[in-house]
């Protein structure tokens, strides 16, 4: 059985779709540019393939964060914290990951009674 036909049994039987983010992260600074993933999910929940490549991304306000066709997540500028949400759509399936975009930058770190300034 060639990788394609394993690829297309496994969506066959996929009862639903998981996206995530590069690192597990749910934050982004402006101009960075992170990798989602879309996986397609079998009937205990378990993962049954990577399909980021096959899914259809969308963003919900391109001006905060836009998507490649392969699901390469951009920042954009922006001010203070925005959000947006990341959706994939395979098949009838769809799955949203919300992304903030923040502009803040570190002013102070404090660790115990010691602290240092930036």
């Amino acid at each position: 059985m060639s990788f394609n036909q394993t690829v297309l049994g496994a969506l066959n039987s996929a009862n639903g779709l998981e996206v995530r983010a590069q690192y597990d992260r749910a934050y982004m600074e402006p101009n960075e540019t992170l990798q989602m993933q879309a996986w397609a999910l079998g009937e205990l929940g378990a993962d049954v393939e990577d399909i980021s490549d096959l899914v259809q991304w969308s963003s919900s306000d391109s001006s905060i964060a836009s998507l490649s066709n392969g699901g390469q997540i951009s920042a954009h500028a922006v001010l203070g914290d925005e959000s947006v949400t990341v959706t994939a759509t395979f098949s009838g399936l769809t799955s949203d990951y919300v992304m903030t975009v923040s502009d803040a930058a570190v002013q102070n770190i404090s660790v115990g009674s010691a602290s240092v300034d930036m």
